[in-house]
């Protein structure tokens, strides 16, 4: 009697076996993968320049946590290492600076500032870390396995924050001063 039903309902028998065959293969986490969206593509927000998604303020927050411990974090009020003054005013952001440093790295990106494998290697000899175009020091390596970055993801973390250092030199060299500071800047005549 009971085979007398499957029998009679072979293909739906069959196909549900291949659906729990397949179902306990892949398991839970092949499902979550195939049916998760995408996170970091998920749009956070929209700026003249493009959008920034989750994963551009992932990589900003990553870029901001190694710059801070390549040395552009001061470690006094008057610290005068190059690119301390860029990193403080994002640094100063809280929890914003990644999205700043996001739109920033986006806003420089569409500039269009060619930064060169000279400008890195000069970079680097400017933070004294042992590492130049040809040889890496030992803590830049122990960061790099911290950070599980390779030389080419963290030459561009260093080329994203150069071309951001370079936006911002530029646009304070190329601003003009504001009506109100250049009849305070002309003495006035008698």
């Amino acid at each position: 009697m009971a085979f007398a039903f499957f029998r009679r309902r072979q293909k739906m028998v069959i196909i549900i076996m291949v659906v729990l065959m397949v179902a306990f293969l892949i398991g839970f986490k092949g499902f979550e993968s195939i049916l998760e969206r995408r996170v970091e593509r998920e749009p956070v927000g929209q700026t003249r320049y493009g959008t920034i998604r989750v994963g551009d303020i992932r990589v900003a927050q990553n870029d901001l946590q190694l710059l801070g411990n390549l040395g552009l974090q001061p470690t006094d009020r008057y610290s005068l290492r190059p690119g301390t003054f860029e990193f403080q005013m994002i640094a100063s952001q809280g929890n914003e600076s990644s999205r700043v440093y996001a739109m920033l790295v986006q806003e420089a990106r569409s500039a269009d500032l060619q930064i060169t494998r000279e400008d890195i290697n000069s970079f680097l000899a400017s933070l004294d870390l042992g590492a130049s175009q040809s040889e890496w020091s030992d803590s830049l390596r122990a960061m790099l396995r911290h950070y599980r970055m390779t030389e080419g993801e963290f030459h561009d973390a260093i080329e994203r924050w150069l071309s951001v250092q370079r936006l911002y030199a530029n646009n304070v060299l190329n601003m003009p001063p504001s009506e109100e500071a250049v009849p305070a800047s002309i003495p006035a005549s008698q």
